[in-house]
C-alpha cells in the first residue's frame, strides 16, 4: 500500500511493467466525484515520475508469444514479459500478441496505437503500418487422430483461436487476446524507435510502451521459397455471393493476390478454364484469353514469380464451347479421361498449349509458368501421362510439369520433371535442369505428415506452422505446396466458422484464411496459422541471407584473418549456420521452444545487422 489519500482512499500500487503501474483504489465513503479526482490525482503524480498509469484494476495483461495459442480458460501471469521489444528488419511483419484476462465482464472499448519515433532523428514510422486485430475462436470437436498428446495444443473439443478478424469492441469475462502485426518498409531508417499501444475499457486504459528496433538491412521482395496455396475461386463466389468474372469478383481477386503477397506466397494457382475455347467447324479451336489475360495482370501487378496451371486431368480445367450445341461442354473425371484418351482430345490440348504458351510470351510469364498435370497421379494413369506430358513439352518448350506425387522415382520416370513429394518421405534424387531451375518442392495435406511432423492443422501447436519453412530450409526444399488457400468446402455446407473438420480430416486442414461473416466484398480473414506462416518464410530468408554473407565471407578469407573485426563475424556466422542444424535434427525432432526459437532469429537478425554495416564500411 502507497499511503493513505486526503480523501480517505488506500492506494495500492502494484508493479505491472517496467515502468508500468497498475492502481487499485479503494474507497469507502467516497464515490462520483470523489472518485474520479482520487484517479485524476494519481494519474497526474505518476505522470509526472514518468510512469504508464492504468485505472482499470480487473485488468491482467501479458505479452505472450505469437506462437502461443490464447485459449478463453488460458491462465496468465503478470510477473512474464515485462516489455514489448521488437527486432524486424526492414521489408518484414512482426507479430506481437497481448492476452488480456478479466474476472469480472469488462467492455473493451477501444484500442490504437501511436506512431514509432525514432530515438535519435526526426524519423518515424507511421501507425498506418500497423494493424489490430482480435483473435476469434472456432470448435474443433476431436483432435487430429495419429497424433501423441504431447504434439497437439490443447484438448478437443473446445473453441480454439484462430480467424484474425479487425479489432472490435467486445464484453469479456476470462481471457482474450489482442494481435499487432506491424509493417516495416525497405526504405526505413534504422535504429531504435518508440511507440505506444493504448487500451481503452469501461473502467480505464492502459498504456503499453512499445520499443522497435530496426535492423539495417532488407528482405528481399522475391521470396527465395516458392509458396503456392491453391485458391479456389468457386469457393470465392459461394461465400462472398459474387458473380464470377464480375467487376465485385475481379476486385476480390486482386484483395487476394494482395493478401497472398504480404505473407509471402509467390505462386499462383491458375484455372484453365479461364481461357474460353470454341471449336470452329473445320476442327481447330479459337481461344479467348481475355479472362486469362486479366487475371495475370492482378496477380503480376502484385509481384508474383510463378503461374501454375491446373491439372489437365481435373475437369475443371476446361471450358470448350461445342460447335454443334454453342454450349460449355460439361466434363466429369470418367467423360474427361475418356475425351484425352481420344485423337480428339489430344489434338485439343496440342492447339490449346501452343496458344497458351504464345500468350504467355506476350504477358512475360513464359519462364515463370509450371504445368500440372494430374494431382498425386496413381501408377495405373502413367501411359496416359507420359503421352500428355510430350505434347506439353513439345508445345510449351521449357515449361516443368510439376505435380504432388507418393510415385517412385522409378514409377514417374517421363510423367513429371519437378515431384512434389509429400513431407513424410525421403525427397526426390531427381536434379533434372527443371529442379537446378525451380529447385526442390515438398507438400503437406489432410493426412499426412501428422504426429511429431509439422502440419497446418488448427490445433496443432503454432509452432509446427513455422517449422515448415524452417524444416524446408533444413532440407533443402525451394518450394511448399499446399491444397487450401480456402477450400472452404463441407458436405454439411456450412462456413469454416461454424464446422472445421468431418470423418478423417483434420481441422482447418482445408483453408489458411476466412470469409469475411459478413459476406462483403474485401480482403479474407486471416488466421493465426497464415501469421505464423509467413513468419516461418521470413526466418527462412534470414537463412538465406546467412549463407550468402558466409559464403561472401569465405571467399574474402585471406582479407579478413587480417581484420579482427571481419574474422569474428565470420566465426560467429558459422558458429549461428551450425546451431540451426543442431536444433533442426529431422523432420520430426526440431525446436519448439518459443522463446528460443525467437532468439535464434534474433541472433541471426543482429549477426546479418553487423555483417551489413562491416561491408558498408
Amino acid at each position: 500500500m502507497l499511503g493513505e489519500n486526503k480523501l480517505g482512499c488506500n492506494i495500492f500500487v502494484v508493479s505491472y511493467f517496467n515502468k508500468k503501474l497498475a492502481i487499485d483504489v479503494e474507497c469507502c465513503p467516497i464515490k462520483g466525484v470523489g472518485l474520479i479526482m482520487t484517479k485524476l490525482w494519481l494519474g497526474m503524480f505518476f505522470f509526472m515520475i514518468g510512469c504508464n498509469v492504468s485505472t482499470a484494476s480487473n485488468l491482467n495483461i501479458e505479452i505472450v508469444s505469437p506462437m502461443k495459442r490464447v485459449f478463453k480458460h488460458t491462465d496468465i501471469n503478470i510477473s512474464k514479459n515485462s516489455n514489448i521489444n521488437i527486432w524486424v528488419a526492414k521489408n518484414e511483419y512482426e507479430n506481437i500478441q497481448i492476452a488480456l484476462n478479466s474476472k469480472d465482464k469488462l467492455n473493451l472499448e477501444s484500442v490504437y496505437i501511436s506512431d514509432f519515433k525514432n530515438k535519435k532523428t526526426a524519423a518515424f514510422i507511421s501507425s498506418d503500418n500497423c494493424s489490430v486485430l482480435m483473435p476469434d475462436y472456432v470448435r474443433v470437436e476431436w483432435n487430429t487422430k495419429k497424433t501423441p498428446i504431447e504434439e497437439l495444443d490443447g484438448r478437443a473439443p473446445d473453441w480454439y483461436p484462430d480467424p484474425l478478424p479487425k479489432f472490435k469492441p467486445v464484453e469479456f469475462t476470462g481471457t482474450r487476446a489482442l494481435w499487432l502485426t506491424c509493417y516495416v518498409s525497405s526504405n526505413a531508417i534504422a535504429g531504435a524507435y518508440s511507440g505506444e499501444f493504448h487500451i481503452e475499457t469501461s473502467e480505464g486504459s492502459y498504456i503499453l510502451p512499445i520499443e522497435l528496433n530496426v535492423w539495417d538491412f532488407s528482405l528481399p521482395d522475391k521470396s527465395a521459397l516458392y509458396t503456392t496455396n491453391w485458391l479456389h475461386t468457386s469457393q470465392l463466389v459461394k461465400h462472398y455471393s459474387v458473380r464470377k468474372n464480375s467487376g465485385q469478383y475481379w476486385e476480390l481477386i486482386d484483395y487476394i493476390a494482395d493478401d497472398m503477397k504480404k505473407h509471402r506466397q509467390n505462386v499462383i494457382y491458375t484455372q484453365l478454364d479461364l481461357v474460353k475455347a470454341e471449336k470452329l467447324e473445320n476442327g481447330n479451336y479459337a481461344f479467348d484469353f481475355s479472362l486469362y489475360e486479366q487475371w495475370v495482370n492482378i496477380f503480376s501487378k502484385h509481384g508474383f514469380q510463378a503461374f501454375e496451371g491446373t491439372p489437365v486431368f481435373h475437369p475443371s480445367s476446361y471450358h470448350i464451347v461445342s460447335e454443334v450445341t454453342g454450349k460449355k461442354k460439361k466434363f466429369n473425371k470418367k467423360t474427361l479421361s475418356q475425351f484425352l484418351h481420344k485423337k480428339e482430345g489430344k489434338e485439343y490440348l496440342r492447339q490449346f498449349f501452343k496458344a497458351l504458351h504464345i500468350k504467355n510470351i506476350e504477358l512475360k510469364i513464359s519462364d515463370k509458368f509450371l504445368q500440372h498435370v494430374g494431382d498425386e497421379a496413381r501408377e495405373e494413369h502413367r501411359l496416359l501421362y507420359r503421352d500428355l506430358v510430350k505434347i506439353i513439352h513439345k508445345k510449351m518448350p521449357n515449361v516443368p510439369i510439376i505435380d504432388a506425387t507418393h510415385l517412385t522415382d522409378k514409377q514417374r520416370i517421363g510423367m513429371m520433371d519437378i515431384p512434389v513429394t509429400n513431407m513424410y518421405i525421403n525427397e526426390s534424387k531427381n536434379n533434372n535442369a527443371y529442379v537446378k531451375r525451380w529447385g526442390k518442392w515438398w507438400y503437406t495435406a489432410g493426412f499426412k505428415p501428422r504426429g511429431k511432423m509439422p502440419n497446418r492443422f488448427i490445433d496443432y501447436p503454432l509452432v509446427k506452422m513455422r517449422m515448415l519453412s524452417w524444416l524446408a530450409w533444413r532440407y533443402g526444399m525451394s518450394g511448399y505446396l499446399h491444397y487450401g488457400y480456402n477450400w472452404w468446402q463441407m458436405p454439411s455446407k456450412k462456413s469454416p466458422w461454424e464446422q472445421t473438420q468431418y470423418k478423417p480430416y483434420a481441422a482447418g486442414d482445408g483453408w489458411i484464411v476466412y470469409p469475411p461473416k459478413n459476406g462483403k466484398v474485401q480482403s479474407p480473414i486471416s488466421s493465426l496459422r497464415w501469421e505464423i506462416y509467413r513468419d516461418g518464410v521470413e526466418d527462412y530468408e534470414y537463412f538465406i541471407l546467412l549463407e550468402k554473407f558466409l559464403v561472401k565471407l569465405e571467399s574474402n578469407l585471406k582479407d579478413i584473418k587480417s581484420n579482427s573485426e571481419g574474422n569474428i563475424l565470420l566465426q560467429r556466422g558459422r558458429s549461428l549456420h551450425n546451431s540451426l542444424f543442431m536444433n533442426l535434427k529431422s523432420k520430426s525432432e526440431y525446436i519448439k521452444d518459443e522463446e528460443k526459437i525467437e532468439n535464434i532469429r534474433r541472433a541471426i537478425g543482429s549477426w546479418l545487422n553487423q555483417v551489413s554495416a562491416f561491408y558498408s564500411d
